[in-house]
């Protein structure tokens, strides 16, 4: 009788108490002929489902032995996922379609690999890196039901319902099954948003501002994962020096977007409201029961904005925006790009020019000199760490801005002073599907005029607390 060699009796799982005759029979069998092949084969068969671990161990131990062939490596890779085992299954899966590249069965399995991401991170990211294979193995075996779901799946995740629905009934006609995904896929209709937050603000000396609060409502709509509509309302009141009023800033905003696909378009309109009251009367009168007499300053302003997006490898954007204050005008364009790096963290960057033109410059039609008309380039970098219930997200900003429009939070920043950088971080909860709550803060540096008899740089500060809900409506 052979012995069996130390390396693999050590790492072999011991025979499990429900062990059935064969399971039994194959058990002992690798402890006699610990060089057979087929009898690694036959454990590994015999453990089935039922026995992952045994499973993992024994198609690991016939793959040693074989050199590497599809039906070892391929078998590992449904059991170690279903032992959380993610990262082995998908080096597992690469393996075996790498062994047959003409084998779309295989392009699938690796898929499959891919997909059970999710369980770490965004359905989203997941979906983006099993499309690829799935799209190979379509190319070659495009009547296979198998295929169609698995292009079903990657369609619905990534947001176009459409294509999923026409996938799965594909796979239908095939006599294909796609399980709760077709389900899901069928009885999606619309989903609804709304969320509120509250937010509490400190300007710094060089604004003339003090302290303040705001708060808003945004509420939306995506229809049928093909448009979305979207309205926020916001408020703003901020204190300042003795012998002036608050200022309060009112701010109505509206979306439209159409998406299919992973690209998409977007258009956003604002309009702001802007209001302010300065005090006046003799040396001491502001006590109680003077005598006073009050202006109130009314302004207004109004921002035009699109921005086009497509997911991929990778996600681009690019956006634009154009905004007419009383006292002149300003544009901004910006670039920006996300990529999924590890499987729950996406890095992202972003560059961007603003510029503002003084309204004496505009009606006398002069050329813009110094600041006024000056485009500034500016730019950002980000990243978020995303898990199923949590997340947090942070970025970093540097370079020049001249009144910015902030497009994910439908935000401007209306005061003349210029940005010279900053950053954010924000972190999110998640204890229901759709429920989700988050906590922020902000840092914003402003400078002095370049005109200034001096040059300073003074910080802003946001605190942030927010709620949201999402509703999907389904036929």
């Amino acid at each position: 009788m052979l012995a069996a060699p130390a390396a693999w009796a050590a790492d072999l799982p011991p025979l499990p108490a429900d062990a059935d005759e064969a399971l039994k029979a194959a058990h002992a069998d690798v402890q006699r002929f610990p060089q057979d092949y087929g009898a690694w084969v036959a454990l590994a068969r015999a453990a089935g489902d039922a026995h992952p671990d045994l499973a993992i161990a024994a198609w690991t131990e016939a793959e040693a032995l074989s050199g590497g062939n599809i039906e070892t490596t391929a078998n590992q890779v449904m059991p170690r996922l279903s032992v959380g085992d993610v990262a082995g299954a998908q080096d597992a899966a690469a393996r075996a379609a790498a062994l047959d590249p003409t084998r779309a069965d295989l392009k699938l399995l690796r898929a499959e690999a891919l997909r059970h991401a999710e369980g770490k991170g965004s359905l989203y990211r997941a979906a983006i890196r099993a499309h690829g294979p799935t799209q190979e193995a379509y190319a070659l075996d495009p009547a296979s039901p198998e295929v169609w779901c698995g292009l079903g799946w990657s369609r619905l995740r990534l947001g176009n319902t459409v294509g999923a629905r026409k996938a799965f009934d594909e796979a239908a006609a095939l006599g294909g099954d796609c399980g709760g995904s077709a389900t899901e896929a069928a009885g999606l209709v619309h989903r609804l948003y709304a969320s509120t937050w509250a937010s509490g603000l400190r300007y710094p000396t060089l604004t003339g501002l003090g302290v303040g609060v705001s708060g808003g409502v945004h509420a939306g709509a995506t229809l049928a994962d093909l448009a979305s509509l979207g309205a926020t309302v916001r408020g703003t009141r901020i204190a300042t020096p003795p012998g002036a009023g608050p200022v309060r800033q009112k701010e109505l905003w509206a979306s439209a977007s159409v998406h299919h696909a992973g690209a998409g378009a977007q258009a956003m309109v604002g309009r702001l409201s802007l209001s302010s009251s300065a005090f006046s009367g003799p040396p001491g009168a502001f006590g109680p029961g003077a005598q006073i007499s009050s202006e109130v300053i009314e302004e207004t302003a109004t921002v035009v904005g699109g921005r086009l997006w497509g997911s991929w490898w990778a996600s681009v954007g690019l956006e634009g925006a154009r905004s007419v204050y009383d006292d002149g005008a300003g544009w901004q364009a910006a670039l920006s790009a996300s990529l999924p790096v590890l499987e729950p963290l996406t890095l992202g960057a972003r560059a961007q020019l603003t510029a503002f033109t003084d309204a004496e410059d505009i009606t006398e039609g002069l050329v813009a000199t110094g600041e006024s008309g000056q485009p500034l380039l500016s730019g950002a970098v980000s990243g978020a760490w995303h898990q199923a219930r949590w997340g947090v997200s942070a970025e970093a900003r540097f370079g020049p801005e001249i009144r910015p429009v902030r497009f994910d939070d439908a935000y401007v920043w209306n005061l003349s002073q210029r940005l010279v950088g900053g950053g954010g971080v924000t972190l999110s909860l998640r204890p229901k599907d759709a429920l989700s709550l988050s906590a922020g803060y902000q840092l914003n540096l402003i400078r002095t005029p370049l005109d200034a008899p001096t040059v300073d740089i003074e910080s802003q500060h946001t605190l942030t607390l927010g709620i949201a809900g999402q509703w999907e409506i389904r036929r």
